[in-house]
């Protein structure tokens, strides 16, 4: 092999190494693609989606350690949310934040009550009536923790059943659908 040769072979490799290590920053601290795995969320997100979330949000996770740090948001009730499930580090879930920090969430009758007020959810489906989606609570969401329900309501299993999520526990908030190309748009 030519010494030339070599050269564009040591060039090609640095490059390489460069773009690697980009997508890894990419992936780690920014944008990070999700496959939506059950449909929870539908109508908003149906089973088979993959969607894009933006990771700095919440704040940036430093790896290996669990901590975060540079936290700039922290979710707004009606926000779509991608987070750890509480239950098992590994699982990634996303619903909507319902509940923040010191809200007192009820559900009578599958309508949803915080701090004593119904809540519009032109969002939320029940695949019975309302009614069979039940009652839930009243539940106090503990200081620096969010209630998280599906919007399909009786299809989510979420915090009705084990708890809120942690600030810890926060990924990122949604950006767009990227696949199916049919369904690409933006998440709301």
């Amino acid at each position: 092999m030519s010494r030339e040769n070599i050269g564009k072979l040591k060039i090609l490799a640095v490059q390489s190494a460069a773009c690697l290590l980009i997508a890894v920053f990419i992936s780690a601290f920014i944008l990070q693609a999700f496959r939506i795995p059950s449909g929870s969320m539908e109508p908003l997100l149906k089973a088979g989606d993959r969607i894009l979330v933006f990771k700095p949000v919440y704040g940036f996770r430093i790896p290996f350690t669990g901590k975060k740090i540079l936290s700039f948001f922290t979710p707004e009730r009606g926000w779509p949310v991608v987070f750890r499930f509480p239950k098992d580090n590994e699982a990634i879930f996303i619903k909507r934040c319902m509940g923040l920090p010191g809200d007192i969430v009820e559900i009578k009758t599958g309508r949803l009550f915080v701090n004593g007020i119904e809540q519009a959810e032109p969002y939320a489906v029940h695949s019975g009536s309302p009614s069979a989606s039940g009652s839930f609570g009243p539940y106090r969401v503990p200081q620096n923790c969010w209630f998280m329900l599906g919007d399909n309501r009786d299809e989510s299993f979420d915090s009705r059943y084990w708890g809120p999520v942690s600030s810890e526990g926060l990924i990122g908030n949604p950006l767009c659908i990227y696949w199916p190309f049919r369904r690409w748009g933006a998440i709301k």
